[in-house]
């Protein structure tokens, strides 16, 4: 029997207009950071990337089944449900491993997803590198993990809540992600990396503010940390050379923030021909930045850009204001680096014409993509904290889909009317000449996906139609009777 096996089961954003053929499939990078740290301290360990694979829950139970003594579930609020699902049924086995759950809904909520859950044995919450050692030791020794920072446990009937881990200061003293025991093939995303063997790469950790609708200042405590340039080279190499891999997308939140190391990377990026994109805030994007990038042959730059309302700019705490979106998406137009715009639909108090302003802006502002987003009021945020106990918010996880449903209406709204919005969205920017000029040419590029996406985007577009055609019929009778 193998000591430890790390579960991921499904990510969040998903299956958006009813297909998968446009999903970003991405490696689980938290679990092959612990994997790695793991393996260093000698254990046998499995990464089971059940989203990648495309495995049911059946198939992954199957895997699961009396092989190993610990199973580790990276979990958020949409699978959490999946996740206890699955550990009840483990628990029926012969094996009875001891089950763990960590990440973001295990971090907010460390006590609360436990509690109630006995097929759950313990959370970890916070960064996991330094936590997982002692935690595997002791729970394969049978023994208390009383004053394990950073855990929550059972004992005697009661739930345990340890003192929180402080956070990993030198980021380059963790190792490498444990790329070996991930399915490399199955990761793609045919927009953003035009069908090309991708994977991601964290170069540093956490946020400087604290957006209201945002997960990450509770997880990093709005502090920044920082891979060097050089580790982050190592990994860049590392991966092309093992793996053949043809384009890199940083999921650093803040990529551009230190601008010394960024000019380093850039200068990196341009000798070893890699592809990349990255993602980073409005307020860390100045003229001399977007020259940078583009010197950098960066591919695109991903910015949240949410809404160009002020009054809705400051209720989600976004401490930026729509004039400093729209010179900056001008600066990055300037130079002709391409900008994949996140936008929120639903923001609390927004206005259906403050939506479509939104929407309107998107379309007009020559930006290369656009990903509209339903909001979604997860554990662990400052919205959390506001809306918990309001019956705006669902209490059901299940519907916490940020790529299509709406778990948070207020009263003044209704679901048939954000949904509505949202298909208008995704219909007037891809409509447009500009937009499907971009889709022909990354489907050109993909020759192996071609037909599924050209399908996909038939199937996409008659269906945006018919739903809009309907619930304006809808909308019409109703106003009829009034």
């Amino acid at each position: 029997m193998f000591d430890i096996c790390l579960v991921y089961v499904q990510p969040c954003a998903q299956g958006r207009l009813g297909t998968h053929v446009f999903d970003v499939v991405l490696p689980p990078l938290g679990l092959a950071y612990l994997a790695a740290v793991l393996e260093r301290q000698g254990y046998t360990v499995t990464i089971i990337d059940a989203f990648a694979e495309k495995l049911s829950q059946q198939e992954l139970l199957e895997r699961l089944r009396d092989k190993y003594r610990i199973v580790g579930f990276y979990c958020d609020t949409l699978n959490y449900n999946t996740i206890l699902d699955i550990a009840n049924r483990l628990k029926r086995t012969h094996a009875r491993p001891h089950i763990i759950i960590g990440g973001p809904h295990a971090t907010a909520l460390p006590g609360e997803s436990i509690s109630e859950h006995p097929q759950i044995d313990c959370a970890v919450f916070g960064e996991g590198e330094i936590t997982i050692v002692p935690l595997v030791k002791r729970l394969l020794e049978e023994k208390s993990l009383k004053d394990i920072q950073g855990v929550a446990y059972k004992e005697n009937g009661r739930i345990v809540v340890n003192q929180p881990r402080p956070l990993i200061e030198d980021l380059d003293s963790i190792p490498m992600p444990a790329w070996h025991l991930l399915p490399i093939k199955k990761y793609r995303s045919l927009i953003e990396a035009k069908g090309k063997r991708i994977m991601h790469i964290m170069g540093s950790r956490g946020c400087f503010n604290d957006c209201n609708y945002c997960f990450n200042a509770k997880m990093w405590h709005k502090k920044i940390r920082l891979h060097s340039a050089e580790r982050i080279m190592q990994e860049v190499d590392y991966l092309r050379s093992q793996y053949a891999i043809q384009f890199i997308q940083f999921y650093d939140d803040n990529f551009t923030l230190d601008k010394k190391r960024l000019i380093i990377l850039t200068e990196q990026f341009v000798q070893s021909k890699v592809a990349w994109s990255c993602s980073t805030r409005i307020d860390l994007l100045n003229e001399e930045i977007i020259q940078h990038l583009k010197r950098g042959h960066v591919d695109h730059v991903c910015i949240g850009i949410e809404t160009v309302n002020d009054r809705l700019l400051k209720i989600i705490n976004k401490n930026i204001t729509s004039d400093e979106i729209k010179k900056t998406i001008e600066l990055c137009n300037k130079y002709k680096v391409k900008v994949l715009g996140m936008f929120i639909i639903g923001i609390p108090q927004e206005t259906e014409k403050e939506a479509l302003e939104t929407i309107s802006f998107a379309c007009n502002s020559n930006i290369f993509f656009a990903v509209f987003s339903c909001l979604t009021i997860f554990p662990g945020t400052n919205f959390f904290q506001i809306y918990k106990n309001s019956s705006y918010l669902s209490k059901d996880y299940s519907q916490y889909d940020l790529s299509k449903n709406f778990s948070f209406i207020e009263k003044n709204r209704s679901k048939a009317e954000l949904e509505r919005i949202l298909k208008k969205a995704y219909l007037k920017f891809y409509t447009r000449p500009a937009a499907v000029y971009s889709l022909a040419m990354l489907m050109l590029r993909n020759p192996p996906q071609l037909l599924k996406a050209i399908i996909a985007l038939l199937q996409v577009f008659f269906t945006l139609t018919y739903d809009l055609i309907c619930s304006k019929e809808i909308s019409s009778k109703k106003n009829c009777k009034k």
